[in-house]
């Protein structure tokens, strides 16, 4: 793998954990929000809410209150997506217990950017990715591609993770907390942040999330770097 670099023009951007994981409030980046306690999801239609787990329900409460204009690109990103739900689907195969449609509608990967998309009734195109501890980063990649691609449409990037079941707990390192970030991306922003991937230096046994290692040093008004599996990622933000 060569190195690679890339700089993402942002407009705003929110995060939500349920605890306050990362301080009180940023440092430097007046482009950056932080909320807690319970998603916000109340401009939902009722029946429509009722089926949004509690991944959905975070990244799509960030995904509101960055506030995209009509006809944005949308990308979401999760490593691990509605993993409870998932696991309650492959428990009721094991005993022989009849899939609920609905349920299973919510729990595939690309669930929760499809939901936002008939939400706001956009019909442009809308990616869903998933790329192993490197996610949050190639989540931004894709964005950052997409405002290239067509520089007159703003793009909703939203990264989200969720807890996992304990039964997928041993096999991961990095267990993951509840947590979701959203950036409206446009071309000419006044923000920019900047990702450097130096391939030569890797960690196959990371323990810490790439995303909250990130929004930690956004925070605390600091470059931010990450050793993974697939490199060493850095991070500036301008």
């Amino acid at each position: 793998m060569l190195p690679l670099s890339f700089s993402v023009p942002i407009q705003r951007a929110v995060f939500w954990a349920e605890e306050p994981l990362l301080g009180v409030s940023p440092v430097g980046v007046p482009f950056l929000q932080l909320t807690q306690g319970a998603p916000d999801v109340a401009f939902v239609e009722p029946m429509t809410r009722r089926r949004l787990g509690r991944l959905a329900r975070a990244m799509i409460h960030c995904a509101a209150r960055v506030a995209p204009p009509e006809g944005h690109r949308m990308v979401f990103a999760s490593r691990h997506g509605d993993c409870e739900r998932t696991q309650g689907l492959m428990k009721e195969v094991a005993e022989g217990t009849p899939l609920s449609p609905a349920h299973f509608s919510v729990s595939v990967h690309n669930a929760t950017v499809g939901l936002w998309s008939l939400l706001k009734g956009n019909r442009n195109p809308a990616s869903s990715l998933a790329a192993g501890p490197d996610t949050f980063a190639m989540g931004l990649l894709e964005a950052s591609m997409a405002v290239e691609q067509a520089p007159e449409q703003a793009v909703l990037y939203v990264f989200g993770e969720e807890e996992l079941p304990e039964v997928h707990q041993a096999f991961v390192k990095d267990l993951p907390t509840r947590h979701a970030v959203a950036f409206l991306l446009q071309a000419g922003a006044p923000w920019r942040l900047t990702f450097c991937l130096d391939p030569e230096h890797r960690n196959a046994e990371v323990d810490t999330q790439l995303s909250l290692e990130m929004i930690k040093a956004l925070t605390e008004g600091r470059n931010a770097s990450w050793c993974g599996p697939r490199g060493s990622w850095s991070l500036h933000a301008s």
